[in-house]
Formats: structure tokens, sequence, C-alpha cells
């Protein structure tokens, strides 16, 4: 017995969309780039920027927000958002300092 084959095969669920991808995921990746360039800007220099991530701290918790904005169904759901990155922010920041206070102390 043959089974029938089906005249329209179930499209591929693994295939990976690049450009899609790309377009959902750019908030993060833009994050992830921003970090690395931090990190290894601080390896190579033996100096710490402090600034640069007093500065970056508050943008990717701006970027989080913007990014899941549309995802959040009502009021209350924002405002959980906002404040979730409202507290989180700090919390970075302080260890962000806290680990590159000893490198400029010298």
């Amino acid at each position: 017995m043959v089974d029938p084959q089906p005249d329209n095969p179930a499209p591929d669920a693994w295939r990976f969309n690049t450009r899609a991808f790309l377009v959902r995921e750019w908030p993060y990746l833009l994050v992830l780039i921003l970090a690395i360039f931090g990190v290894a800007y601080t390896s190579f220099s033996k100096t710490p920027i402090t600034t640069y991530w007093i500065v970056l701290a508050p943008f990717i918790g701006l970027i989080c927000v913007i990014a899941r904005w549309r995802d959040a169904e009502n009021r209350e759901q924002r405002l959980r958002l906002i404040w979730t990155q409202a507290l989180h922010g700090p919390r970075y920041l302080w260890q962000c300092i806290s680990c590159l206070w000893p490198m400029s102390a010298g």
C-alpha cells in the first residue's frame, strides 16, 4: 500500500530566515555589539571607560522597553515593563561601576 503524497507539502519549520531574524532581533544585536565594543576597548586600552557604561546602562533599558512595547497589551503591562527596566538599570549600572572602580584606582 502506498501512502498518498499531499498536494501541499508542509513548509520546512526549521528553515532559518536571516532577514526575519535581523528585523526581529536588531535591538538586542545592537546591545550585544555595544557591550562587546566596551569590553574590547577596555581590554585593549587597559583603561576603564566608566562614562561609556554609565551612558550605555539607560540606553540598554530604553532599547528593551522600545523593543517590547508593542507586545504589552495594556497599560498595566506597559507600566510593569517600564518599572522592570527602571529597577534593573541601576543594578546593572552599579555592577559595571563596582567592577571598573578597582581598575581606575590604579
